[in-house]
C-alpha cells in the first residue's frame, strides 16, 4: 500500500471514529435538549404571565399616577385659591388694622380730652356737692323747725280740742248742776214747808244717818259695783252721789247689797262713770 492509501485509510478511520462519537453523542444528548426545550417553554410561559401581570400593574400604576397627578393638581388649585383668598383676607385685615389703629389714636386723643374734662367736672361736682351739702343742712334745719312747728301746732290743736270739749262738758255740767240746784231748791222748799221727807229725796228709801263713802270697783255700761255694803248701812233703793274730784258724775241707785259690797245702776248721769270714781251718801 502506498502512503497515500495509508493516509486515506487513517483519515477514514479517524473520520469513522469521529462520526461514531458524534452519532453516539447525538443519540445520548437529544432527550436532554427536549426537556430543556420544555423547561424553557414553561419558563417562557411564566415570563409571559409575569410580563402581562407587570403590564397590568404598570397600567394600574400609570392610572393611579394620573389620578394622583389630577388630585394633586386639584389640591394645588384649591391651595392656590385658598392662598389667594387668605392673601386677600390678610390684605383686608391689614386695611382694617390700619383703620383700627387710626381709630385707636383718635379715641386716645378723645380719652385724653375727656380726662381733662372729667377732672374739671369732678372739681365742679365737688364744689356743687359742697353747696348742696350746705343747702341740705339748711333744708334739714328748716325741716326740723317745720316739724317742731307742726308738732306744736298739733299740740295746740289737740289742746284746743281738749279745751273745747272740756268747755262743752263744763257747760253741760253747769247746766246739769243748775237743774240739780233748782231741783234741790224745790226739795229744800218742800222740806221747809213740811211737805216732804228724807224718803222723798231718796225715792222711798232713806239714807243712813251717818255719812257713807266708797269707790267704784267695776263699771260696765251703766252698771257699777262699789266696795261698801250692808255693813255700812246701805240698803236696796238708796241713791248715792257719784263724783270725780270736784266734778259731779251722777247718782248710783243701789239694786243689790252684800256685806262689804253693793251694785246698782247709774242714774242722773252727767259724765261717763269710770272705775275709781267716788260715791257718798252726803256731800258734807
Amino acid at each position: 500500500m502506498n502512503i497515500l492509501t495509508k493516509i486515506c485509510v487513517v483519515l477514514l478511520v479517524v473520520a469513522s471514529l469521529t462520526a461514531s462519537v458524534v452519532f453516539i453523542s447525538l443519540a445520548t444528548v437529544a432527550p436532554n435538549w427536549y426537556a430543556e426545550y420544555k423547561r424553557e417553554e414553561a419558563n417562557s410561559a411564566i415570563l409571559e404571565a409575569q410580563r402581562q401581570m407587570h403590564e397590568e400593574t404598570a397600567s394600574r400604576l400609570v392610572k393611579e399616577n394620573n389620578d394622583l397627578r389630577l388630585s394633586s393638581t386639584k389640591r394645588e388649585n384649591a391651595l392656590a385659591s385658598k392662598i389667594s383668598e387668605l392673601t386677600n383676607e390678610n390684605s383686608n385685615k391689614e386695611i382694617k388694622n390700619t383703620k383700627l389703629g387710626n381709630d385707636i389714636n383718635r379715641i386716645s386723643s378723645q380719652i385724653t380730652a375727656l380726662r381733662g374734662n372729667l377732672a374739671a367736672a369732678v372739681a365742679a361736682n365737688k364744689e356743687q356737692d359742697t353747696k348742696l351739702h350746705k343747702a341740705w343742712l339748711r333744708e334739714n334745719k328748716l325741716m326740723g323747725q317745720i316739724i317742731e312747728l307742726g308738732s306744736s301746732l298739733k299740740k295746740t290743736q289737740a289742746d284746743l280740742e281738749r279745751r273745747t270739749k272740756s268747755l262743752a262738758v263744763v257747760k253741760e255740767q253747769s247746766q246739769r248742776l243748775k237743774e240739780l240746784l233748782v231741783e234741790a231748791n224745790k226739795t229744800i222748799a218742800k222740806l221747809e214747808k213740811g211737805g216732804g221727807t228724807e224718803e222723798a229725796a231718796t225715792d222711798g228709801t232713806p239714807l243712813p244717818d251717818h255719812r257713807v263713802a266708797g269707790t267704784i270697783t267695776a263699771i260696765r255700761n251703766n252698771l257699777a259695783s262699789i266696795n261698801v255694803g250692808s255693813a255700812h248701812g246701805l240698803k236696796t233703793g238708796m241713791k248715792l252721789i257719784v263724783y270725780r274730784g270736784d266734778q259731779f258724775v251722777g247718782r248710783l241707785k243701789i239694786e243689790q247689797v252684800h256685806v262689804n259690797e253693793a251694785a246698782g245702776v247709774i242714774v242722773d248721769k252727767v259724765l261717763a262713770p269710770q272705775q275709781g270714781d267716788k260715791v257718798t251718801s252726803h256731800l258734807n
